[in-house]
């Protein structure tokens, strides 16, 4: 994950910057020797009360399976002070995955 600067968004601690954009970039496909059609859905959406609402993320396609997310980060007061995460994905075929992750990372004031 980066910022809008492309510098690392995390740090050592697993904490991000409040107030900040952030940019996920994905890399969605099938196991190797999978003869299913390559993913070409991704959604993603964003969470700062633990799960309790979900905001989508604006997702991006890129090339080779890449996808791009990108959502802002709200200032410590305006959260619980955690990021949480929902990836879903799909193919034309119908294969679909979708992973929760509560408290993904830490945001924090620097």
């Amino acid at each position: 994950m980066v910022d809008r600067h492309g510098h690392d968004l995390l740090d050592l601690f697993n904490t991000a910057t409040a107030g900040t954009e952030a940019t996920m970039v994905l890399k969605a496909g099938h196991q190797l020797g999978s003869t299913a059609p390559a993913v070409d859905t991704v959604a993603v959406s964003v969470s700062f009360n633990d799960g309790a609402t979900w905001t989508p993320a604006h997702v991006t396609p890129g090339t080779d399976g890449e996808f791009r997310a990108d959502y802002p980060q709200p200032m410590v007061d305006a959260s619980g002070g955690y990021v949480s995460l929902r990836v879903s994905a799909s193919d034309p075929a119908g294969n679909a995955l979708e992973q929760t992750l509560i408290r993904a990372y830490r945001l924090a004031r620097r």
